[in-house]
């Protein structure tokens, strides 16, 4: 009995959690935004859904990309932080965006435009873990470049089976390389997750 419930469980946070993900894939980031804001909860639950799910991952990966930064005063935005748990991985100053503010350390925004809280050429690393939602996320890229000192990194980590090909792989270093960046080494596949590093020229 107690193992049926287990997998009953289990089986009801995987539907959710398909559901988020496909709601997140095939809908604008504006779209969201006010789903989100009209209903705070679904967020929330969100999140609460993915915690749960984040204790069987072999690597959280912004975990990861906390030990690609190695220099401590640079700082650092968070795009789609959820509940900001990247900030406890490093000690510099980090900026979390997301659709909503889980506390007073994140600022709620679409975050396809953060102008009204960054300036142009202001911080020096941006952070997309897991946060490529939406189905014009290339204008969260094209953000990033903005907001960014020429130098400056962007890290993004995605799921695997979403860039299963070299095709799929080729694709995402396109949206880079078309936005500005240019491709630091190779795409890293770790498992459930990848890795792909670009430098603002």
């Amino acid at each position: 009995m107690i193992v049926d419930d287990v997998l009953e469980r289990a089986i009801r946070i995987n539907s959710e959690l398909s559901e988020f993900n496909r709601r997140g894939k095939t809908t604008r980031s504006s779209t969201m935004n006010k789903e989100f804001n009209d209903n705070p909860d679904s967020w929330f639950r969100y999140h609460q859904l993915r915690r749960s799910r984040m204790s069987d991952w072999e690597e959280i990966p912004y975990e990861y990309i906390g030990t690609k930064i190695k220099n401590k005063n640079h700082k650092v935005v968070d795009f789609g932080c959820g509940d900001n748990q990247f900030r406890e991985c490093i000690s510099n100053e980090v900026i979390g965006f997301d659709h909503i503010a889980c506390d007073d350390s994140v600022i709620a925004c679409d975050i396809s435009d953060v102008s009204e809280h960054l300036g142009d050429e202001s911080v020096d690393v941006t952070v997309f873990s897991l946060a490529l939602w939406g189905t014009n996320y290339k204008d969260y890229v094209k953000e990033a470049y903005r907001v960014l000192t020429y130098g400056g990194m962007i890290h993004i980590a995605e799921p695997t089976k979403n860039y299963d090909t070299v095709d799929k792989q080729d694709e995402l270093k396109g949206l880079l390389s078309e936005v500005g960046f240019d491709i630091v080494g190779d795409i890293e596949v770790r498992g459930k997750f990848l890795y792909i590093t670009g430098i603002k020229i």
